[in-house]
């Protein structure tokens, strides 16, 4: 017989039971803007009780709320990155308002924590004496999330057919790594795969192809540059690698 109680994991809210006064007395402190520290033995139900009161439409519908589990973390650098990590991929796939919302609070948290983007770290910025220069471009090379990148493509694809490049031309998408290339690859099928875009109309070409072998980097970007597909190809190198395809 399958158990029926969920012992793992989140508790799909429809299942979610009991705890209704401490769950008003959650959404009456956020709304009276009430600091709340919430304790009790492991393994009680607090994190199911926060997501619950998440859910809570008085809370859903007028507030941005985020959940980080700080447990491993021993510093105050690994408790910002978490949080900004936390928020950021949360936001993003909102939009740029979103996104302009992120930096704003990030400014106005100087005094606790700034992002370096020279050095890709987050710092206690009471030890630094400058003024925060945050660089939101910089910050979406170093903390790159899957949700992020699938509102930016799917925005992209949008004003791209990849089965018509006689008329749009060739595209070529660049990517911060070879990890983010087959991220954004594997995001664009997904998007066109709805669409019945063949397989082959979107392929990453970096120094990685073929195992790194030069002469199938080399017949991949005459692929890209000679024959109908593929039509957008995502990239890390091409630039160093140099490629001539006019109808990009």
């Amino acid at each position: 017989m399958k158990n029926p109680f969920y012992i793992n994991g989140t508790i799909p809210e429809r299942y979610f039971c009991d705890r209704k006064q401490e769950t008003a007395r959650l959404v009456d402190y956020v709304q009276n803007q009430s600091d709340v520290l919430l304790t009790s033995p492991r393994r009680m139900g607090k994190t199911q009780l926060i997501r619950h009161f998440y859910a809570q439409p008085e809370i859903a519908g007028e507030y941005h709320t985020f959940y980080v589990d700080i447990y491993a973390s021993t510093s105050l650098s690994e408790f910002v990155m978490l949080l900004s990590k936390e928020i950021y991929s949360c936001l993003a796939p909102k939009g740029k308002q979103m996104i302009d919302l992120f930096v704003r609070v990030l400014k106005s948290l100087y005094g606790s924590f700034v992002y370096d983007p020279v050095t890709g770290e987050l710092t206690n910025s009471e030890l630094l004496d400058d003024e925060l220069n945050f660089d939101v471009e910089q910050f979406n090379r170093q903390v790159i999330t899957r949700s992020f990148n699938e509102a930016v493509l799917a925005e992209i694809a949008r004003d791209i057919d990849p089965e018509n490049p006689e008329e749009q031309g060739k595209t070529l998408i660049y990517a911060v790594d070879d990890a983010h290339a087959d991220m954004i690859v594997d995001i664009l099928k997904n998007i066109y795969s709805e669409y019945g875009v063949d397989n082959d109309a979107i392929m990453k070409i970096t120094g990685s192809v073929g195992g790194g072998n030069p002469k199938k980097v080399q017949e991949a970007i005459k692929r890209f540059k000679n024959e109908r597909f593929p039509s957008i190809a995502v990239t890390v190198d091409l630039l160093t690698t140099g490629i001539d395809v006019p109808e990009i």
